[in-house]
């Protein structure tokens, strides 16, 4: 039901009366903000032009294919299809966004004739085979973007990869990797702290 920044800001400020926004606020999962295709530096500036405050980043990237109708790009994309979890998928067309629930309805349904952003969380740290990339500048855009508008006292960093089992190929060593998406988002972090 609020499934973009902009549903969930008019949520809460239909609510304003009702909720106290001093200790309610927005988590803003960037790998669900570049599915969407969002722009991460005007769904920050709308939240914070509603007089809400982003309460936690959900520190994760999306799968992008730039070319799903290429036939490289169909059979990489086609390598994260599993059966745990839901992957939704958004197509980019110059007339807006089509919407799909899940990666085998995209391959069965979308066009493919622009680019796809698929939820499937992909390590921090890691790209992803080409033709596949992840949307780490999302994340990055986006984090700068709350940085710029509140202060860091009451903003909390969640890494949330939670798709290391169902990742296509061979099993990573879970403790090595999760252990290398904090390191990366840590200095992700120490970067944005230092002076321009």
């Amino acid at each position: 039901m609020l499934d973009e920044v902009d549903d969930v800001v008019d949520w809460l400020a239909a609510r304003r009366d009702r909720l106290d926004l001093e200790h309610l606020g927005v988590c803003l999962d960037t790998c669900h903000l570049a599915v969407s295709f969002a722009d991460p530096e005007a769904a920050v500036a709308r939240i914070a032009a509603a007089g809400l405050r982003v309460v936690k980043v959900q520190a994760s990237a999306a799968l992008h294919v730039e070319h799903p109708g290429d036939p490289d790009g169909r059979r990489a994309v086609a390598g994260y299809v599993e059966a745990r979890y839901l992957h939704q998928v958004r197509e980019r067309r110059p007339d807006g966004v089509l919407r799909v629930d899940d990666l085998p309805e995209a391959l069965a349904d979308l066009p493919a004739s622009g680019p796809w952003r698929v939820h499937f969380h992909v390590p921090l740290h890691l790209d992803p085979e080409p033709p596949l990339a992840a949307t780490t500048e999302v994340l990055e855009a986006a984090l700068a973007a709350v940085r710029a508008t509140q202060p860091d006292d009451d903003l909390h960093v969640d890494v949330e990869t939670y798709t290391w089992s169902v990742l296509p190929g061979s099993p990573p060593d879970l403790v090595a990797g999760i252990a290398g998406e904090v390191r990366w988002a840590a200095d992700l972090l120490a970067r944005a702290e230092q002076p321009a």
